[in-house]
């Protein structure tokens, strides 16, 4: 609890209030001299600058997939907002063209871009990613929601019906499955 209350002390130090006010009318900021955890001590102050008012999504890109996932961790040392981790995708088909629909990474970034993307959802206010994972393609919205079907419990569905359109879609039948 005593390093959350950190954040709010760097509303007092001078030129912090510009970043905030900058990156409310969406342009970059900068709060330069930040290293280890001091970063993601900014971060968290600036979201709590931000808590008021619109629900604007701030993204926070490092340079290494490693530094993204530590990021995440050191944030959540200083706020109770929770992150999005946009991962990068390291597993790459046989040709080495593009991830392989085998890797678990790819079902976090398809989660992550539904989150993001797709109407009626709360954005999350804080993405964390790294140069990898925004580089790396990511599936249009538009094609997800075109792809996908919604079942409801105690819904009536033809299986027939069903099996068209996975099938449709690229979906084969299988014994069983292991990965997402």
């Amino acid at each position: 609890m005593r390093l959350a209350r950190l954040a709010d002390t760097l509303e007092q130090h001078s030129g912090f209030a510009e970043v905030v006010a900058a990156l409310h009318d969406g342009h970059g900021g900068t709060i330069g001299g930040t290293w280890g955890s001091a970063c993601a001590l900014a971060v968290a102050a600036v979201l709590r600058a931000e808590a008021g008012r619109s629900p604007a999504t701030l993204a926070v890109i490092l340079p290494h997939a490693a530094e993204a996932e530590a990021f995440v961790d050191d944030v959540a040392l200083f706020s109770d907002v929770p992150p999005l981790l946009l991962p990068a995708s390291e597993d790459f088909d046989a040709a080495g063209e593009g991830p392989s629909p085998d890797d678990p990474v790819e079902a976090e970034r398809l989660a992550a871009v539904k989150k993001l993307a797709l109407p009626g959802g709360d954005p999350p206010r804080l993405v964390v990613t790294s140069v990898q994972a925004i580089l790396a393609p990511l599936v249009d919205p538009r094609a997800i929601e075109s792809g996908t079907r919604r079942l409801a419990v105690g819904g009536t569905v033809d299986p027939e019906e069903l099996a068209e359109w996975l099938a449709a879609r690229g979906w084969q039948a299988a014994d069983a499955i292991d990965t997402p």
